[in-house]
C-alpha cells in the first residue's frame, strides 16, 4: 500500500514538473517574441538591446543625402569594400549596404527595398559572394522578420512561422533570458561590436597579417568556412532564383551589375576541396554562371583565387574574410579600363 502511494506520489511529481517546464518554456518562448530581445522576429514592440546592421543600413539609407547611385550588397566579407574608393573610380555617390549572413534573398530584398520603397534608382550595383553563400541554409531571420525586406520573400509568411521555434531553439540559453528581461526594463547595456561609418564601409583599422599569424588565423577559423559546404552538394535552387531575379530587376530599371565570386585563403580553399563537394560546387556555378550571362547583362568576375586579380595572400582577416587590401585590389580591378 504504502509503495502504490510513493509510486503515485512520484508519478504525480514528475507530471507537475513536466508541466510545469513546459509552462516556463511557453511563457519564455511568448516573452522572446513580444519583447524580441536580438530583434530576430521584427515584433518591434521593444526597442532591441542590438541595433542589427540590416536595420540600420536601411535607416541610413533613408537619410542619405544625396542618395547613392552606386551601392555594394554582400554578407560581411565585403563589410571593408570602400564606398570612397568606389567614387573615386567611377564618379558615383556609394553606400555599402552589406549586411550579415547575407544571401542571394538578401540583395534581392535590400535592392527591391532600395528602389520600390525608397525610391532610389542606382546606377551600379556591386555584389560580392561567396560560393558558400549559395548554400542550403535556412533565411537568415533578421531577413526574415522585418517587415521591410520579408515581403519581398518568396514563400516569406510561411517560411516566417516555421521559423520561429528554430530561432528560438538556437537563441535560448540563460544570456538570451536575461536579455528579454533587459529589454523589457529598458537597460540597454548591450552593444554591437560592428560598427559602421557613414557611407556604410567597416569602421577598423587596417589590419596586416604576418605569415606566422595568417597560418593560425587560418586554421583557428577554417570552421566557418567548412560550416559553408556541409550537407550541401550542388547550388540552392531556392538562392539561385533569386539571384536571377536580382538580375533581371536591375536589367529592368538600367541598373549596371557588377558579381564578384570572393576569394579565400589557398590553404583553406585546398582543405575544403580535400573534405567537402566545394570543387563540384564551384564547376557547378561557374556553368551556371555562363547560362546566367545568356539570359542577363552584368558583369563577372571570378576572384575565387588571389591569383586572379594580383591579391595577397596574407591579407584576410580569417578563413573566409578578405583583408581591406585585398577588397581594394578587388575594386581596383572590376572598374579598371579595358583596352
Amino acid at each position: 500500500m504504502i509503495g502504490k502511494l510513493l509510486k503515485k506520489n512520484e508519478f504525480r511529481f514528475i507530471a507537475i514538473f513536466l508541466a510545469s517546464a513546459a509552462l516556463f518554456a511557453a511563457f519564455i518562448f511568448l516573452l522572446a517574441v513580444i519583447v524580441d530581445p536580438h530583434n530576430d522576429f521584427g515584433t518591434e514592440l521593444f526597442k532591441p538591446l542590438v541595433l542589427t546592421n540590416r536595420t540600420e543600413k536601411m535607416e541610413t539609407l533613408s537619410r542619405l543625402q544625396p542618395a547613392p547611385q552606386a551601392v555594394i550588397f554582400g554578407s560581411s566579407r565585403v563589410f571593408g569594400m570602400d564606398p570612397e574608393y568606389v567614387e573615386n573610380k567611377i564618379g558615383q555617390a556609394t553606400y555599402n549596404a552589406s549586411v550579415s549572413y547575407a544571401r542571394p534573398e538578401d540583395h534581392w530584398a535590400l535592392l527591391n527595398f532600395i528602389v520600390n520603397d525608397l525610391k532610389i534608382a542606382p546606377k551600379t550595383v556591386i555584389v560580392g559572394l561567396n560560393l558558400g553563400e549559395m548554400n542550403d541554409d535556412e533565411t537568415e531571420p533578421q531577413t526574415l522578420h522585418n517587415k521591410n525586406l520579408s515581403k519581398y520573400l518568396i514563400g516569406g509568411t510561411e517560411a516566417k512561422t516555421k521559423t520561429y521555434l528554430q530561432t528560438f531553439k538556437k537563441s535560448l540559453n540563460s544570456s538570451y533570458i536575461r536579455d528579454i528581461f533587459l529589454a523589457m526594463f529598458k537597460i540597454y547595456e548591450k552593444k554591437d561590436g560592428v560598427k559602421f561609418l557613414s557611407n556604410g564601409k567597416i569602421d577598423r583599422p587596417f589590419v596586416y597579417l604576418s605569415g606566422s599569424e595568417k597560418k593560425n588565423t587560418y586554421e583557428d577559423t577554417y570552421r566557418r568556412a567548412s560550416a559553408l559546404f556541409e550537407n550541401t552538394e550542388k547550388l540552392n535552387p531556392l538562392r539561385k532564383l533569386y539571384l536571377e531575379n536580382f538580375l533581371s530587376f536591375a536589367n529592368q530599371n538600367n541598373i549596371k551589375v557588377k558579381l564578384i565570386l570572393l576569394p579565400m585563403p589557398e590553404a583553406i580553399t585546398e582543405k575544403l576541396q580535400s573534405e567537402t563537394d566545394y570543387e563540384a560546387i564551384y564547376e557547378e556555378f561557374i556553368k551556371y554562371e555562363g547560362e546566367l550571362a545568356s539570359a542577363f547583362s552584368f558583369d563577372f568576375y571570378d576572384f575565387i583565387s588571389v591569383k586572379n586579380f594580383g591579391g595577397d595572400e596574407n591579407d584576410f582577416d580569417d578563413a573566409t574574410h578578405p583583408g581591406m587590401h585585398n577588397l581594394n585590389l578587388i575594386t581596383e580591378k572590376i572598374f579598371e579600363t579595358k583596352k
